[in-house]
């Protein structure tokens, strides 16, 4: 089983969408029960709130339901236990290397990597900006959540 984790500020808008949207795809493509999604926060900022009003009606508009879903914060045990942390932005993704141990095994990859026609390399954050930005940051993530999902097919039927 390959597990992972998506990591945005604060695990109330980016990361919660990324994980609602992986956890529907992965079930479509037939290997939801190959994968294990989570997401947290850098920081404990949210700690225990749900996603926001704005993410959970962008995704509820196509068809995905995140509202149980509850804002943590990363963990030490975070680089053990997943396999991929996913994360919205470099500023993210340098802050997790700085955290990790070297014995961690957790690769730390940009969510955009998957993902280079979107054009971007960043997943802006869309709290605070309205419900279009929460939009187009849905549509980079289910762009990015279905080009995961051909590595991700990859590596589970190895």
């Amino acid at each position: 089983m390959l597990s992972v984790l998506f990591v945005c500020t604060g695990n109330i808008c980016r990361s919660p969408l990324a994980e609602g949207v992986l956890r529907a795809q992965a079930d479509l493509w037939g290997i939801g029960d190959r994968v294990r999604v989570d997401s947290a926060g850098m920081t404990r900022w949210h700690e225990g709130e749900e996603p926001t009003f704005e993410g959970q009606v962008s995704a509820a508009s196509r068809g995905y339901f995140i509202g149980d879903l509850r804002s943590r914060p990363i963990t030490s045990q975070d680089f053990d236990n997943f396999d991929w942390i996913i994360c919205m932005t470099r500023e993210h993704q340098q802050g997790l290397r700085e955290r990790r141990q070297r014995t961690d095994q957790a690769q730390i990859l940009l969510a955009t990597a998957f993902s280079p026609r979107l054009g971007t390399i960043d997943i802006e954050d869309p709290w605070g900006l309205g419900q279009p930005a929460y939009d187009r940051a849905l549509d980079q993530l289910e762009q990015c959540c279905a080009d995961i999902l051909v590595r991700v097919r990859a590596s589970v039927a190895a």
